[in-house]
């Protein structure tokens, strides 16, 4: 009979809690061959908590969208959705009859310091006056439901911020549904839902069509804030799809960690199985309607760090004529290069594209080349950067190190040269004293070297290497974007400015063939004036020096 139940009150896609509190999507219900009685194929949002892929002894159930995150459930090991107002009501108005038992340790042995709850009661009694929130956490209460107007209306009206993040949604239909019901909303938080398909159909009925109560939410959806990290939602047609019929007001979005590896709508969003993942399902008509991107002419923030994106073409192309947006963070993505469209510029070495970003975040990512951060110059507005954790830059300390080493093996050489030079003008009845003096003093420089090696090591130990990196980072990022006011949420002195620039001069300005110098360098000269040393004259004239030295050892001998 309960198995009968089951099958009744489960329905696939469902979300649900196991015991233990951990959430998952049913995936299958029904006879598992080899084990009694009616299962439920669970995909667990944490891939750690599942054991297979939904194969059980050879055989496939179900499938999962992250591997080795299904395993098997009877009914009474699952908790079903409730609607809003039921989870709510049963946070906010129970009541902990006796404080009593409520305590901390002391540091005495065996003696323990009872907690005084001072105005709980006083507390627990406002929260249950609905009417006067403007802010709700409803975070990991098992909601899976909208109830119907106008219940949630009459006690929420006044609503500002809502937070819903870690319940049991996976209907767009049924946030509409709430929304209709919260007319002063500006921020919403979803996170770690999980969202299906959008039927364009369905949706854009719920939206424009009018309940029982003469209802519709059409333009009136005041949201402006909205937060979506790890809601499965990698498909950016439905994030499109999303603000154009339902948060038309939107100003920020938060779509961290979704699986997301590009913003184009003609290529499919797999995740890292190669699986295909959400998709909007388009009638014929409308899809003829919906091949031009959506605008966004309200966004001014968006986050999709901790994604797959690989193109920053993609992001171009997407989103690159945003009129309002000012902030965007790619941090933890797999980015290589940087590029804008060639020819859209406005005749003064600055692209159009992405006119107003004041703010980007690009660390933790794979860009390998220095012309990409020189390219970022081109924006017209960057005030800020991000930029740590990019192989470029650990390429950075690579490279002082080795102009260190090749500054020690030269001092080495010259100090060899020098008692060399001194060792022929002696006697030759000195020589073999010489000679021992020469092992001596190898003997000792090889000591000094040995013990500088281990100093460095202990000096790596104490993050020192870090420190360098940093400094180098900042060295060679601040003189290549002549705006940036920001750099790794360090503010950037105008003699730090200037120190930088003058540093980019020594390392890449050449006085010899000024014409392969870039614009960059010949405005930083415009500034700063042709600095005195530079690393090219520098070399030339130690050049010049070893040649002289070596045709005095020749005649000499």
């Amino acid at each position: 009979m309960n198995n009968e139940k089951s099958i009744v009150e489960y329905f696939i896609g469902e979300r649900v809690k196991g015991d233990d509190g951990s959430i998952g999507t049913i995936r299958y219900q029904g006879k598992v061959d080899g084990f009694e009685g009616n299962w439920y194929g669970i995909e667990w949002d944490d891939p750690k908590r599942g054991k297979h892929q939904g194969t059980v002894k050879g055989k496939q159930y179900f499938k999962c969208i992250n591997k080795g995150s299904g395993s098997f459930m009877k009914f009474e090991k699952l908790i079903k959705g409730e609607t809003f107002m039921k989870s709510i009501c049963d946070k906010f108005h129970q009541k902990i009859d006796n404080y009593d038992d409520l305590y901390v340790d002391s540091t005495k042995e065996d003696v323990k310091i009872q907690i005084q709850m001072i105005g709980m009661d006083e507390t627990r009694e406002n929260q249950k006056k609905f009417i006067v929130q403007t802010l709700l956490s409803a975070n990991y209460l098992p909601i899976s439901e909208i109830d119907k107007y106008p219940l949630i209306y009459n006690n929420f009206k006044n609503l500002i911020e809502l937070n819903l993040s870690n319940c049991l949604l996976n209907n767009w239909n049924q946030i509409v549904k709430l929304l209709k019901q919260l007319p002063t909303l500006n921020r919403l938080h979803l996170c770690n839902n999980r969202f299906n398909n959008i039927n364009i159909d369905e949706f854009k009925k719920e939206i424009h069509g009018n309940d029982e109560y003469g209802n519709s939410i059409g333009d009136s959806c005041n949201v402006k804030d909205l937060i979506l990290v790890n809601s499965n939602l990698s498909n950016w047609s439905m994030v499109s799809l999303l603000c154009k019929y339902l948060f038309k007001n939107i100003e920020s979005i938060c779509l961290s960690s979704n699986s997301i590896d590009n913003l184009n709508s003609d290529k499919p969003n797999t995740n890292e199985y190669g699986n295909e993942t959400q998709q909007v399902n388009y009638s014929e008509k409308e899809e003829e309607q919906e091949e031009q991107p959506y605008s966004f002419p309200n966004l001014k923030s968006l986050d999709l760090a901790n994604n797959n994106i690989k193109s920053f073409y993609d992001i171009i192309s997407s989103i690159g004529n945003l009129p309002q947006l000012t902030e965007l963070n790619l941090n933890n993505n797999q980015i290589t290069d940087i590029n804008f469209n060639v020819g859209n510029n406005n005749g003064n070495g600055k692209t159009n594209q992405f006119k107003n970003l004041k703010r980007i975040y690009l660390s933790n990512n794979k860009i390998n080349d220095w012309k990409y951060v020189d390219i970022l110059d081109e924006l017209q507005s960057l005030e800020e950067l991000s930029f740590r954790n990019n192989p470029i830059v650990d390429s950075l300390l690579i490279s002082n190190n080795n102009n260190n080493n090749n500054n020690n093996n030269n001092n080495n050489n010259n100090n060899n040269n020098n008692n060399n030079n001194n060792n022929n003008n002696n006697n030759n009845n000195n020589n073999n004293n010489n000679n021992n003096n020469n092992n001596n003093n190898n003997n000792i420089q090889n000591e000094e070297n040995n013990i500088q090696y281990e100093n460095n090591n202990i000096i790596y130990k104490k993050d020192i290497k870090n420190n360098k990196t940093i400094f180098l980072n900042r060295l060679n990022i601040i003189p290549r974007i002549t705006n940036l006011k920001k750099l790794n949420l360090s503010d950037i002195t105008l003699l730090e400015r200037k120190d930088a620039e003058l540093y980019f001069l020594y390392e890449n300005y050449n006085p010899i063939d000024k014409s392969n110098n870039s614009n960059k360098i010949n405005h930083l000269i415009s500034i700063h004036g042709e600095p005195v040393y530079t690393k090219i004259s520098l070399q030339l004239e130690k050049e010049k020096m070893e040649m002289e030295m070596e045709k005095k050892k020749k005649s000499n001998n």
